[in-house]
């Protein structure tokens, strides 16, 4: 059935043109639709960046911290939800403080960042302090039953996450000299 004619496949006209047309056009989609998020919903994150020195070399290091604003706010909200959970056992209290600590260290607990996570929990210590002594008049709960109570049930502060240089070392076979 061959009768010597060749044809050439039909092409559509720009057909190599459509896909880069399109990569262009949704590039420039895409550039907006960031912009409008980053201006609609990404508000600032959990930390301040402070340069400074490193303690033990004195090189340049860059400090993260919890932002200040922040970190009052979640002890607000802790301070209504202790007040609303004002007569739950302490056990409970003491479990669901030990929760909210790790979660809050579990984001928080960066390298550079201690000071301020003991902070919260040294607040969080004194707020359930005083939610405890609100529960009846003669209770006088005293700062060593509380430090007891907090050994017991809450964290202690760590830094959790390792340094970005380490994190972020990449060991590869490709990457070394001479490979």
């Amino acid at each position: 059935m061959d009768s010597g004619v060749r044809v050439s496949p039909v092409r559509p006209r720009g057909a190599v043109v459509s896909p880069l047309l399109a990569n262009i056009y949704l590039h420039y989609v895409f550039d907006l639709w960031a912009e409008q998020w980053r201006g609609h919903k990404a508000h600032g994150t959990g930390f301040t960046h402070i340069c400074g020195r490193s303690p033990r070399r004195g090189t340049f290091l860059l400090h993260r911290k919890t932002r200040r604003d922040r970190m009052r706010a979640r002890l607000r909200a802790l301070k209504g939800e202790l007040k609303r959970r004002m007569h739950n056992p302490i056990p409970a209290q003491g479990r669901w403080l030990g929760q909210v600590l790790r979660g809050y260290f579990a984001y928080h607990a960066v390298p550079t960042n201690f000071a301020r996570i003991a902070a919260f929990r040294y607040h969080v210590t004194v707020l359930w302090l005083s939610t405890l002594r609100r529960r009846s008049q003669k209770d006088r709960c005293s700062w060593e039953s509380i430090s007891r109570l907090a050994a017991a049930y809450l964290p202690s502060p760590r830094i959790l996450h390792p340094w970005p240089s380490i994190r972020l070392a990449v060991n590869h076979p490709r990457w070394e000299p001479g490979a």
